[in-house]
């Protein structure tokens, strides 16, 4: 039930909004040190994790990379309102505002919204609502109860089917952000990380084909913090593994 900040592990939403609005992973953005005018006037220049700029990059190395620059970019093309109508298709329901700084993930959201968003990717663009009973039977073994699934088409199969080609590099990539973690898992896998200012949040959102997992890891106390280093890369792979 907890809500608290994805950092980049929401940027995927972003980017299937884009390829929904014609983009492609060959369409090329610009990684440089630029100021963005936001919403609410105030001028913003967000950096990257690793205070490097990349120049011009394709969309698909942009998310693989998770780069900054160029998703607040996009979320100023497509502008805001449009976002968060993706956002509210994959299922996320909390309180998202309209502003550029969106891209970073500085909104909040819930564990389970946000797995349940990246089911869509594998699930061919459909949206399944969880069930957390299947089915019920009596004494007998009569079936008095069965659940049926909701599903939703959400977005495209091929928006789906490039968002989640996209994410496997993320893991198979040396260049991914979830490269080291999932360094010699041989399975077909494919995810993203997150990563909060001061290292307060982390988290990991993956799957294979036939499972998909969200692992967040912080303190109650949103403002203490795992420690320097303490990337969504780092902590939130190993929980999974522990």
């Amino acid at each position: 039930q907890a809500e608290r900040q994805p950092g980049s592990s929401f940027k995927p939403l972003i980017y299937a909004a884009a390829i929904d609005e014609g983009y492609t992973p060959a369409t090329m953005l610009d990684d440089s040190p630029r100021v963005f005018t936001l919403d609410s006037g105030r001028k913003h220049n967000p950096g990257n994790y690793d205070n490097q700029y990349l120049g011009p990059i394709s969309l698909r190395e942009s998310l693989m990379r998770s780069r900054n620059v160029p998703t607040v970019q996009l979320v100023e093309e497509m502008g805001t309102r449009r976002v968060i109508e993706y956002a509210r298709r994959f299922g996320i329901t909390t309180a998202i505002p309209e502003e550029t700084l969106i891209a970073l993930g500085t909104h909040s959201v819930r564990l389970s919204e946000l797995t349940r968003a990246y089911a869509v990717f594998p699930g061919q663009g459909q949206r399944v609502e969880p069930i957390y009973i299947k089915r019920i039977e009596d004494n007998d073994g009569n079936v008095i109860f069965t659940a049926e699934p909701t599903v939703e088409q959400v977005i495209s199969p091929a928006t789906a089917y490039l968002i989640t080609d996209i994410l496997e590099d993320v893991v198979r990539s040396p260049f991914g952000t979830g490269y080291k973690a999932m360094e010699g898992f041989e399975r077909p896998a494919a995810g993203k990380t997150g990563t909060t200012q001061n290292y307060t949040d982390a988290w990991y959102l993956g799957f294979i084909p036939q499972l998909v997992t969200g692992v967040y890891i912080g303190f109650d106390d949103s403002r203490v913090s795992l420690g320097p280093s303490e990337a969504g890369s780092r902590a939130a792979p190993v929980g999974h593994h522990r």
